[in-house]
């Protein structure tokens, strides 16, 4: 290729203009990838204002289980559904519940009445996954461990 610059000072400077475009392309092109990356990575996980309740059994004093399904994740294992048990939570305080966010996470500080707290423990959304919470709750202490998966 044959340089067509009439001095090294225009040369120099057709070549920070192709550096300066090549780098923003190059930026563009990562961005853009970046955010659908983002997206993807969103859409794998629950949203914890996008649910639905299908199914909830309230164990005494012990607690509740629901089975609850997040529309956004409905392609993901067991179509977007969780089965989660939550001690010392009754029916009362799920009606009040506008984020249930099936995630583990440290629940030493007392969720604001609107928000579910952190789940006590999560089971497969099959038959025995909803059996087994069940049983879990029932032979469980009020304020057993958490994080059982």
């Amino acid at each position: 290729m044959t340089c067509r610059c009439s001095s090294a000072a225009e040369h120099a400077s057709r070549a920070a203009q192709f550096e300066a475009s090549s780098h923003r392309t190059i930026v563009q092109s990562k961005d853009a990838e970046i955010k659908a990356l983002k997206t993807e990575l969103a859409s794998l996980s629950p949203t914890a204002n996008d649910y639905e309740i299908l199914d909830v059994v309230s164990v005494g004093s012990q607690g509740i289980v629901l089975k609850v399904k997040y529309p956004c994740c409905a392609c993901r294992d067991y179509e977007g559904m969780k089965v989660l048990v939550y001690f010392n939570s009754t029916i009362n305080d799920v009606v009040f519940w506008k984020q249930i966010d099936p995630h583990f996470r440290n629940n030493e500080k007392k969720s604001p009445k609107h928000k579910a707290p952190g789940p006590d423990a999560r089971f497969p959304a099959t038959d025995d996954g909803w059996n087994n919470a069940l049983r879990f709750l029932n032979a469980s202490p009020a304020n057993n461990q958490k994080g059982a998966v």
